[in-house]
């Protein structure tokens, strides 16, 4: 299934360096993959799996959480069973808390109803803060 994702390693800008539109704030992890157009990564910045990477599909949900049936599993006392979701909206991609002791955080802000990530956002659940990273619409990235 993740075989339309380029192999781990490759580098994170094209040749003209622009294939992110902000991407300051992972210049210190490891190389990840360039995701393909409508798809996108949350990227640990932050706690124990620093550097981590996970996909996002659009149509596909992903749970945050404790519990380790959660498409995200984070193995920490700071996070709940079941801490946050995201969903496809259109072409986007959306977070909201689902009840979650900690809170759920959107660039250091808590989340009091659904928002919709952007290329650079900082999401944070328990102590683990993710960078989310997605190519700007214009970019081909084949």
């Amino acid at each position: 299934m993740w075989g339309r994702w380029k192999e781990a390693g490759q580098p994170l800008f094209d040749s003209t360096g622009g294939l992110w539109r902000s991407v300051e704030y992972v210049h210190d992890l490891p190389t990840i993959p360039v995701p393909p157009p409508g798809t996108a990564l949350l990227v640990v910045r932050y706690g124990a799996f620093r550097g981590s990477w996970y996909p996002l599909i659009p149509g596909r949900r992903i749970i945050i959480g404790r519990h380790p049936e959660c498409e995200i599993a984070l193995d920490d006392n700071t996070v709940s069973r079941r801490h946050a979701e995201i969903n496809t909206r259109g072409v986007d991609f959306a977070v909201r808390d689902v009840g979650s002791t900690n809170g759920t955080w959107l660039n250091r802000e808590r989340l009091a109803e659904e928002a919709i990530l952007r290329p650079g956002d900082e999401l944070q659940t328990g102590k683990f803060r993710f960078a989310f990273l997605a190519p700007r619409q214009d970019d081909d990235v084949s």
